[in-house]
């Protein structure tokens, strides 16, 4: 069984005013912009995933910070 990391992303529009932008990185998929919510972050099992949606591969540096935040608080 192998784990992908998966971060919940909710539109900016409903979920901006509620974040801290360090832990919830904004994104922008399909000209919408997307929060995603760190905080909910979770192991699932790659077959439970279905088709992959986006490439978030050019977020990679701030992805990786706001899990460091959710892990250190640095």
């Amino acid at each position: 069984m192998e784990n992908d990391y998966c971060i919940p992303l909710s539109p900016a529009k409903i979920s901006a005013p509620r974040t801290l932008s360090r832990l919830n990185p904004s994104s922008v998929l399909d000209a919408e912009t997307f929060t995603a919510i760190t905080q909910d972050i979770a192991g699932i099992d790659r077959r439970q995933l279905g088709a992959k949606a986006y490439d978030l591969s050019a977020y990679r540096s701030e992805i990786i910070s706001a899990v460091d935040f959710v892990l250190s608080g640095i």
